[in-house]
């Protein structure tokens, strides 16, 4: 960690970091990214790192991959005035049970449409701390019909959690959510005042 963060690390000091990605240590090589991931002119080597760590065999390595690839992800999306933590992500990939997936089956968080495919899916998951994750992670990527149709239908969940979760994250959307004004316009006089609260978030992020 400390060569990288020289004012300009030198040659050797690179290649020092580059020996570490391929130490023995899962620890070293997961440090190692971090450090490489946080230079802001080598982060694509890190990036593309990661997306051939997302083949390895052990399952911390590759979350880790995950996790660093989700955030790079994040920084493509223009940034809403609040921001959540990554707590939704990590849910989803608790109950994608991603210890048991295949390293093939990773391959999907590479870009931000896969991810967008992949946590599609849990949106019927019958436990709605899943359904309100789906709606966090939803709502931090790229807009499509497909996401916001979603959004919509979580919006009227029976359970406040998600309905508030997927509220909030058509208002990340800000106008690209028009489509989900019915819901939210619905949600905005029923309902706890949690829900309220964040159906008026969207009813003005989306008329900005």
């Amino acid at each position: 960690g400390y060569l990288v963060r020289l004012p300009k690390p030198t040659v050797a000091a690179m290649d020092a970091v580059r020996a570490l990605l391929a130490d023995v240590d899962i620890d070293v090589r997961k440090r190692a990214l971090s450090c490489l991931a946080g230079m802001p002119d080598r982060r694509d080597d890190a990036l593309q790192q990661a997306k051939t760590w997302l083949g390895d065999p052990d399952r911390a390595v590759r979350d880790h991959s995950i996790l660093l690839l989700w955030s790079s992800v994040q920084r493509e999306v223009l940034a809403p005035p609040w921001r959540w933590y990554p707590t939704g992500f990590q849910n989803l990939l608790w109950a994608w049970e991603s210890w048991q997936q295949p390293a093939t089956a990773c391959t999907v968080f590479e870009d931000a449409q896969g991810i967008a495919r992949w946590a599609l899916k849990f949106a019927n998951d019958e436990r709605p701390h899943v359904r309100a994750s789906a709606a966090e992670v939803l709502g931090q990527l790229p807009a499509t019909a497909d996401s916001l149709a979603v959004l919509a239908k979580l919006a009227a969940d029976d359970t406040s959690n998600v309905r508030k979760a997927a509220l909030l994250a058509l208002a990340w959307h800000q106008h690209d959510a028009r489509s989900a004004l019915p819901v939210i316009t619905k949600s905005y006089g029923e309902g706890d005042w949690l829900v309220r609260a964040a159906a008026a978030m969207a009813l003005r992020a989306v008329h900005q």
